[in-house]
């Protein structure tokens, strides 16, 4: 779920890049393409929790309006995105 300007929408999030640290505050760090169906954009997010089950994620993202960057308009919005996997 990603919430920009106070909405929350439901979105797909990839990881590009992912940090291998030695503990749990410097691991699990990504790099992150997260899509909706009106916006998409980058973010960095944070592994909160990971096993083979599940895994919870927490991110903050600039997305842009695919139909405004279509049009020229360049106006990207800053949201936080959580993400459960299972």
């Amino acid at each position: 779920m990603l919430a920009t300007g106070g909405e929350i929408e439901p979105s797909l999030a990839w990881e590009l890049l992912e940090s291998k640290g030695e503990n749990w505050f410097t691991k699990g760090w990504s790099l992150d393409a997260i899509t909706t169906r009106e916006r998409g954009g980058v973010g960095i997010a944070k592994d909160l929790y990971k096993s083979e089950l599940l895994e919870v994620d927490l991110g903050a993202y600039v997305t842009q309006e695919y139909e405004s960057l279509f049009e020229g308009h360049f106006a990207p919005r800053a949201g936080i995105g959580l993400n459960v996997r299972f």
